[in-house]
């Protein structure tokens, strides 16, 4: 029993004697440790400086920051917090005039957090190298520049189509009638409106065209959330050979991997989206366009669209209620229309111009 009794007093003994020296090495040590910490704050805050820059880059670029990237400059900011404090309780402690052995414990209690804090912020060091820094996501809408000329035949579809999008039971709306009627106008009026509404986080306009495939257009972002730089969804957005996606590149023909992206980016978004002259059904889904597009639920998104063809709004989804023909333009309003497509200083130029557009219109098969 003796010897047991020893042999227990002896790892006490020596589990003590290494308590002690941890805290002997903590106490007297805590200047060495603070600025070990320094040091390696000083270097992870060079590092958080090439990160930005990178980041501006890229923002430049037209891409968002990852996610990945993003968390690395919240936690790379929250250690440099940390350090800042150890470095005023530090720079404190020769303000102690309490105890001997109060004025040891502070200098325990600084080292040792020193010393955790000198290792949180080397591991993060070492994670703020990344391969890429931004992605490409679908691009925002700038203001159209067009005339101020009102078409006063048009403003009652105007204020209908902004009613539909402002309601919160319409998800979908359509612009139909025939070519030359000023349904482009409409749109860029509608662009110009809603692209800096605070309803939206993102307003995105897009030409379809005939024989244009929407599957291929890509979009992008040109200002921070920056969608990324003028690709748009296929050719008309000015799709890049590329776009930069999770630890992927993805190529311009690959609209599945496109679609991905644009959908992560859409999916928690308020946004409007206005497709102009689209010829045929385009499955959304495939464009990477949520396509169950609801302003009912967490968030608002609407989808805007014109066609020739009022068999086109009901292919897309669009409700009987919110399909809006556009009828021609009186003289008046066709020829201001005429004016701001052709130019007004061609026309002045060319005197004949005006009659051989009335020509055209006795011709025109569109209105008829």
């Amino acid at each position: 029993m003796e010897t047991i009794g020893i042999k227990c007093s002896g790892a006490i003994l020596i589990s003590l004697i290494r308590l002690s020296k941890q805290y002997a090495a903590y106490f007297f040590k805590a200047r060495k440790r603070v600025r070990a910490l320094e040091a390696a704050t000083e270097r992870l805050r060079e590092r958080l400086s090439d990160v930005e820059t990178k980041l501006d880059s890229a923002a430049r670029k037209g891409m968002q920051r990852r996610n990945e990237v993003e968390g690395w400059l919240k936690r790379a900011e929250h250690v440099c917090v940390e350090t800042e404090k150890i470095q005023a309780k530090y720079d404190k402690r020769t303000k102690c005039m309490g105890s001997l052995s109060h004025c040891i414990c502070v200098n325990y209690m600084i080292a040792k957090s020193a010393a955790a804090n000198c290792q949180a912020v080397e591991k993060i060091y070492s994670e703020g190298m990344f391969e890429e820094y931004g992605v490409m996501v679908p691009q925002a809408s700038t203001e159209v520049p067009i005339t101020d000329v009102s078409l006063t035949g048009t403003d009652r579809y105007r204020s209908l189509a902004v009613k539909f999008i402002r309601d919160e039971a319409v998800s979908k709306v359509g612009l139909w009638g025939p070519g030359g009627v000023g349904k482009t106008h409409l749109l860029h009026q509608i662009n110009n409106l809603f692209h800096k509404n605070p309803a939206f986080d993102v307003v995105i306009r897009v030409t379809a065209s005939k024989g244009c495939s929407v599957a291929k257009y890509i979009c992008c972002k040109d200002e921070c959330i920056q969608l990324a730089q003028k690709t748009k969804i296929t050719n008309h957005l000015g799709c890049q050979d590329a776009i930069v996606g999770e630890q992927m590149l993805v190529k311009k023909d690959d609209t599945e991997s496109q679609a991905v992206i644009i959908y992560e980016f859409l999916k928690s978004k308020n946004f409007l989206i206005l497709l102009d002259d689209l010829w045929e059904h385009v499955d959304l889904d495939k464009v990477g366009i949520p396509n169950k597009v609801s302003s009912i639920g967490n968030y608002k998104q609407k989808l805007l669209l014109t066609t020739r063809s009022e068999s086109v709004c009901g292919q897309m989804g669009v409700k009987n209620g919110q399909r809006i023909k556009v009828d021609c333009l009186d003289e008046t309003d066709a020829w201001h229309l005429f004016k701001e497509n052709v130019g007004t200083e061609i026309i002045e130029n060319h005197p004949l111009v005006l009659k051989l557009a009335k020509r055209l219109q006795m011709n025109s098969l569109d209105c008829r």
